[in-house]
């Protein structure tokens, strides 16, 4: 079988990616620190995901979620912690994420995980 691609004048379309854990937690996280309400289009639903949400309402944002959209209205860098200890459960990102955004609470805050996350090595800050 030949392929054969030739040149053209004219390309328009649309794409849309596939859904990232990556592009998901970071959009959740900067929905944490922004002010009002973001929205987030086709996250990856998977449990690193759910964790950056839970986390962004244990520091103070509301969460609103549906199949397809996740709505989060942030606190505008005013972190709120419902308690000093935050639970990154198994997700390197997520702790990765949050360790700047931890400085920004008006506490100090601990973050941790589960015994594998602990046992992980993370760069020095």
């Amino acid at each position: 079988m030949d392929i054969i691609v030739r040149p053209t004048e004219r390309l328009s379309g649309e794409i849309e990616p596939q859904p990232s854990k990556l592009h998901t937690q970071f959009a959740s996280a900067l929905a944490l620190l922004a002010e009002g309400k973001s929205v987030i289009e086709h996250p990856l639903r998977v449990k690193d995901s759910y964790v950056m949400l839970q986390v962004a309402e244990a520091m103070g944002a509301t969460v609103k979620r549906t199949q397809d959209r996740w709505s989060i209205w942030g606190v505008n860098g005013n972190l709120k912690p419902a308690q000093n200890v935050i639970d990154a459960k198994n997700s390197g990102t997520a702790l990765s994420l949050l360790t700047p955004i931890a400085a920004l609470a008006p506490m100090i805050t601990v973050l941790n995980g589960d015994t594998q996350l602990r046992s992980r090595s993370m760069p020095v800050l």
